[in-house]
């Protein structure tokens, strides 16, 4: 049985926090299908053939925004790369692309690197033969990187084209999308593809189509799904391709964890976005300002204590099979203190960048905010917690209200004490 922690009120600065030096793209610089490559010295990748490389190598990428960028820029520039194939969903992300002389470019402590080691379609309507079988080809490695209110609807025009042997990796903010994307696509666990997730905490923002800033070092953890979602198909012995590509991508720094781990980072992910993601969006601030103004550092301290308090008592984790000793340490993990330190570092990490939310509001964009902190809400009133702080969060995101430091505690009904 987990029970609560008590929460030492303390105020963190973002001048204390350490920022971890970013990866430099100059180990791994190649282009794909290729083993012997070069660097030409004017940012762009040239290279010689290696060994040919099946259809089953090839990875396809949906959904092109930061993470999407990230992704396929580190797999095009890793040594020995994997093909990569850009699927496009939206006409104007082909015309975008083709103004961007077809490449993605990383900018790394101010200097752009750029790769053009890419395939690319336009996803169409299927192609039938006179006897209505199927023409395009079979997709066997999907990232799935679009955001998660689109993955349902854009992984429906491509369905046809998986297969229970292939792979879905999904990179999205929140939790949810895997379950809505079984829901609508793939109702019958015996037609359903292998699913993976990562929890990506680089800091990635986005300067114009195909061009995004790499602002600050972290890590990946990559795992198939834990077993409550991985409602799929028995046989996943296929992934392993996949995950091989990912953790052996030096730029991504990924590592292989079990499900029972992946939750617990996932978990984490959901709180830091939880507080980062729609804070910054109603204010309208960068990341790093988000602990300057101690009437913000109140409001962030209610949604991670409801966080907590939700978090620790869900299911998944009171089930788990526990130690003493890991107990013990679930709840530190998992106590205000300890996710607020985690919300504090992400936040000084990512100091420069304009939350993926805030870009979503600005650009009058549906945001992620009902897999993020409406996944605490959903759970907060099963559970009979108190979750009014998320909820009116949600409330001002969902209706694009901005307000000012000024006003904040008036509009969340809080005081400073």
């Amino acid at each position: 049985m987990l029970a609560q922690s008590t929460f030492r009120r303390c105020r963190l600065s973002c001048s204390t926090v350490p920022i971890t030096a970013t990866h430099s793209p100059e180990s791994s610089r190649a282009k794909f299908s290729a083993v012997q490559w070069k660097w030409n010295g004017d940012n762009r990748f040239s290279s010689t053939t290696a060994s040919p490389l099946t259809p089953a190598d090839r990875i396809h990428i949906l959904g092109i925004g930061n993470l999407g960028c990230l992704y396929a820029y580190a797999l095009a520039t890793k040594p020995e790369p994997p093909p990569i194939t850009l699927l496009f969903h939206r006409i104007k992300m082909a015309t975008d692309w083709e103004k961007v002389g077809q490449s993605i470019e990383l900018s790394i402590k101010g200097k752009g690197y750029v790769s053009n080691s890419y395939d690319s379609e336009i996803i169409k309507t299927p192609s039938l033969d006179n006897g209505g079988k199927c023409l395009d080809p079979p997709i066997k490695n999907l990232i799935v990187a679009t955001k998660a209110v689109d993955a349902a609807d854009a992984l429906a025009l491509i369905r046809h084209r998986l297969s229970p042997s292939s792979n879905i990796l999904f990179l999205q903010n929140g939790i949810g999308t895997p379950e809505e994307v079984s829901a609508r696509n793939f109702k019958d666990p015996a037609t359903r593809p292998n699913y993976l997730a990562a929890v990506t905490s680089h800091g990635v923002f986005s300067q114009g189509p195909f061009r995004s800033v790499f602002s600050g070092r972290g890590n990946v953890f990559i795992s198939k799904l834990p077993a409550k979602a991985a409602t799929q198909s028995p046989s996943n012995s296929h992934s392993n391709y996949l995950i091989k590509q990912i953790c052996n991508t030096p730029l991504l720094n990924a590592t292989r964890i079990s499900p029972q781990k992946f939750i617990l980072h996932q978990f984490e992910k959901v709180v830091i976005n939880a507080v980062i993601n729609p804070l910054t969006a109603i204010l309208d601030c960068r990341n790093g300002k988000l602990f300057d103004h101690i009437e913000v550092v109140v409001v962030v301290r209610a949604l991670i204590t409801e966080a907590s308090n939700v978090l620790l008592s869900l299911p998944e984790l009171r089930s788990l099979d526990l130690t003493e000793e890991e107990e013990e340490y679930l709840l530190f993990r998992f106590s205000p203190e300890s996710l607020e330190r985690r919300v504090q570092l992400a936040a000084c990490k990512t100091k420069r960048n304009t939350s993926s939310m805030l870009q979503d509001v600005r650009s009058h964009r549906t945001t992620e905010i009902d897999y993020i902190n409406g996944y605490i809400v959903m759970n907060g009133k099963d559970l009979g917690i108190d979750v009014t702080t998320h909820e009116k969060i949600m409330e001002l995101v969902n209706e694009r209200k901005m307000i000012t430091v000024d006003e904040i505690l008036d509009v969340f009904d809080m005081k400073i004490e």
